[in-house]
C-alpha cells in the first residue's frame, strides 16, 4: 500500500522484469503522464493505461485524487493480475476492492512518444553503437 495526501503528484518508476509477458498498467480513476522511457526523457504524453513489454522501463507522473485506488498490472493474453493499493488521507480500501476485478481500461494515449534530448549528454566513444527504439 502506498500512502499519500490528496493532490500529491507522485512519480511511478515501473519495470517489466518478466521474460515473456506484456503487462497493462493502470491506476483506477487517474490519468498517467509518461515522462521517461528506459531512462531517457520523452515528450510527456497522457493516457489511461500503459502497455509495458519485457525489459521496458517507464517513469510516470500522476496527481492523486482523494480515496483508495487499485494500481493494477494485468498480463495481456494471460490470467492473473498484480495489485497494489494507492491510498490518500481519506478513502476506504474496501470501496475499491470491487474495482480490481474489472479489466484495466484500454490504452488511449493522446500522442505518440517523441524522444527529447537530455539537457547534456556525456561524450561516448565513437566505436560504441547504442540502438534506441521509441516506445509505441
Amino acid at each position: 500500500m502506498l500512502r499519500a495526501a490528496p493532490g500529491d503528484r507522485i512519480r511511478l518508476r515501473v519495470v517489466n522484469a518478466a521474460s515473456d509477458t506484456v503487462f497493462r498498467l493502470s491506476l483506477a480513476g487517474h490519468r498517467l503522464t509518461l515522462t521517461h522511457s528506459d531512462g531517457w526523457p520523452v515528450e510527456p504524453v497522457e493516457g489511461d493505461s500503459l502497455l509495458i513489454a519485457m525489459g521496458e522501463r517507464y517513469d510516470l507522473l500522476v496527481t492523486l485524487g482523494d480515496g483508495a485506488f487499485p494500481l493494477t498490472a494485468t498480463p495481456e493474453g494471460k490470467d492473473g493480475q498484480a495489485l497494489a493499493l494507492v491510498r490518500t488521507a481519506s478513502g476506504s480500501p474496501l470501496a475499491s476492492a470491487a474495482a480490481t476485478t474489472a479489466p484495466a481500461p484500454s490504452c488511449r494515449w493522446r500522442a505518440s512518444v517523441r524522444w527529447r534530448a537530455p539537457p547534456s549528454r556525456p561524450e561516448r566513444a565513437t566505436a560504441r553503437t547504442t540502438w534506441f527504439s521509441p516506445a509505441r
